[in-house]
């Protein structure tokens, strides 16, 4: 049996000068204000600088410097921005709690959308008591609710990176979930095409980490393979990546699913409850505090999306740190949705896989997501500007759609860590606290392995006590 892991060791002062040298350049350039001090085992950078953008480059560079030295990437960005856009979201109506919160529960899980609902049901099926706290009136009201609903193939994560095990691991498990839930899961398959030489140029690499990370069935088409596939595509795309193995869900009916065989299963949704404060006690969680009350509690599962990094810091272990990256989705009118047959994109930037035109379970046509990193972690609204980028990165991709009719928009925000990986497992120094964060794209795709790992790692360490066969009889290959 496995043991929960002990707080860590302080970043030491000569990794310390070797970071600081390592953002200095771009420190200076962007006229920031900037020292970097190490919190919970984790570089951390504080200070100023003139625009939100800039602190959202400089956590990126100090991640990058922090993996090349330790091989860890979760840092704690704690810059102040002098741009008025970044001035403090004024609090949210408080939800009614529906239904009363229980005085008690073994696990907690911190979260009502898709991760934290999935993984409340994994650990629900196996035999445990689970409660799953949402401040919001419903579940899946933030992040799930404006989802692409893309089960991506594994063909973007870095190799090596969670990211990359879970999402190809989860792309398989899928099918199985999907039974399971009673959702539906198309298999349609999908292309991103490059539009300009540069892109071109990128095909090769991303067509390599998706063998990397063991995507099958990947190939690359010509600009003429492809057209005969799909022959309203741009005479434009040079090439593209195909990956036969993704597939498309609705997200809000995965959460509806999630929750209602999670209910049968003996689990609790608590609407309208906001943790305000974690209770420890000789290093162990014991409870929470809540805007519906207290519940006491052996583990919590830390699955608050944008706001996980601060549940981790009022427990006391946070070691990374969350930016807001708003994602906005453009729906089209369903009679030029039908003919559609597989997702299209444009080939994808370093932080983002680039949107595209996706074809859903439900028959409708949506045009993204977008990739716009923002200050705000509640406060979330497209812009025109924003819209427009996107219509006319499809019509770039597709001409014939200028003459679809937009139909509805909206966004959510995805909560990105600095290391642009998931934040998974257990806190270090703080027994029964487990971290579920930054699960953003390819989250959707990785939540069935995640959701495996969580369980795992918990009967590891002794946590709860489910059978070794229990757990092999539940969404395996």
């Amino acid at each position: 049996m496995k043991s929960w892991p002990s707080a860590p060791a302080e970043v030491d002062v000569d990794h310390l000068a070797e970071l600081n040298r390592a953002i200095a350049p771009l420190a200076q350039e962007r006229a920031a204000e900037v020292s970097i001090s190490s919190l919970n085992g984790a570089p951390r950078v504080e200070g100023r600088t003139a625009v939100w953008q800039d602190v959202v480059d400089l956590g990126h560079r100090l991640s990058d410097a922090w993996y090349a030295t330790s091989g860890r990437r979760e840092v704690v960005v704690d810059l102040v921005s002098a741009d008025p856009a970044t001035a403090p979201d004024a609090p949210r109506p408080a939800a009614p709690t529906i239904p009363e919160l229980p005085d008690s529960s073994d696990i907690v899980v911190v979260g009502g959308g898709i991760s934290g609902l999935v993984v409340a049901l994994k650990l629900a099926l196996l035999g445990n008591e689970v409660t799953v706290l949402e401040a919001g009136p419903s579940w899946g009201s933030r992040t799930t609710t404006w989802n692409n609903g893309m089960v991506h193939s594994g063909f973007d994560p870095k190799p090596g990176t969670l990211k990359a095990l879970h999402n190809v691991a989860g792309n398989v498990l899928w099918d199985r979930m999907a039974d399971d839930l009673q959702v539906k899961l198309r298999r349609a398959g999908s292309v991103v095409v490059a539009l300009d030489e540069a892109a071109d140029g990128r095909v090769e690499e991303y067509l390599a980490r998706a063998r990397a990370n063991g995507v099958p069935r990947c190939e690359v088409l010509s600009g003429a393979d492809i057209r005969a596939l799909e022959p309203r595509l741009s005479n434009r795309v040079l090439r593209a990546l195909a990956t036969p193995t993704t597939g498309y869900v609705e997200p809000v009916e995965v959460c509806r699913a999630a929750a209602r065989e999670f209910r049968r299963a003996g689990g609790r949704v608590v609407l309208g409850a906001t943790v305000t404060s974690v209770e420890v006690e000789d290093g162990r969680v014991t409870g929470l505090q809540t805007t519906a009350g207290r519940i006491g509690c052996k583990v919590i599962i830390n699955a608050a999306g944008i706001h996980a990094d601060l549940l981790a810091e009022a427990a006391g272990v946070r070691n990374f740190s969350l930016h807001p990256r708003r994602g906005t989705l453009v729906i089209v009118e369903d009679d030029h949705a039908r003919p559609y047959q597989f997702g299209v994109g444009p080939i994808p930037s370093p932080y983002t896989k680039g949107g595209g035109v996706t074809l859903r379970p439900s028959g409708t046509l949506s045009l993204g997501p977008s990739a716009v990193e923002q200050a705000s972690r509640d406060h979330v609204a497209p812009t025109a500007a924003e819209v427009q980028e996107i219509l006319d990165q499809t019509y770039r991709i597709f001409p014939g759609l200028d003459a679809a009719a937009v139909v509805n928009v909206g966004a959510q925000v995805r909560a990105s860590s600095y290391g642009e990986d998931f934040v998974l497992g257990p806190a270090a120094g703080r027994f029964g606290f487990y971290n579920v964060a930054a699960i953003q794209s390819p989250g959707v795709a990785s939540i069935p392995s995640i959701a495996n790992q969580v369980a795992r790692d918990l009967l590891d360490l002794g946590v709860i006590n489910t059978t070794v066969q229990q757990f092999a009889d539940l969404w395996r290959k």
